[in-house]
């Protein structure tokens, strides 16, 4: 493992995690969190010579499941946060790689604040660009951005 790993990884994890919940449209109960983790995690770090970076060293695991904990415990709220700044979109209509990665920056941004604003708008926008399609960065800037400013606004 890697010692000096970036919190991007982290965040990759986390991204791959609830994209699957996103897409599938599972709940998974706070209960059941950690069972959850524990078989992703399983599956995630089988040695793959393609994803030889799959393997979080401790803080960075820590930091992912914090993130997905956070998401999923606050999913209704971060989900109502994203609907209100979608002018012109409707929820359904949001390609579900963009709405995980919208769900995990705002979460980062609202719960968990330890990160700077411009840094979660930056991993987002970068992570639309490696897993998102064409037009995705442009998108989750703009709704990242225009949630920024109401929460800063709210503090």
């Amino acid at each position: 493992m890697i010692s000096n790993q970036k919190p991007t990884a982290a965040r990759e994890y986390a991204l791959k995690f609830l994209y699957q919940m996103v897409s599938s449209k599972i709940e998974i109960p706070m209960e059941e969190i950690e069972d959850a983790l524990t078989v992703f995690h399983k599956s995630y770090t089988e040695e793959d010579p393609d994803h030889l970076d799959n393997n979080l060293n401790e803080n960075m695991l820590v930091f992912a499941k914090k993130l997905i904990s956070h998401t999923i415990e606050n999913y209704a709220e971060v989900m109502e946060i994203i609907k209100s700044h979608l002018k012109g979109w409707k929820l359904e209509n949001v390609d579900k790689v963009d709405l995980t990665i919208l769900l995990l920056g705002v979460t980062e941004m609202k719960y968990i604040k330890k990160t700077p604003v411009k840094v979660v708008i930056n991993e987002s926008v970068n992570m639309a660009r490696k897993y998102g399609k064409n037009e995705s960065f442009s998108f989750v800037n703009g709704i990242m951005d225009s949630i920024a400013k109401k929460i800063r606004v709210q503090k």
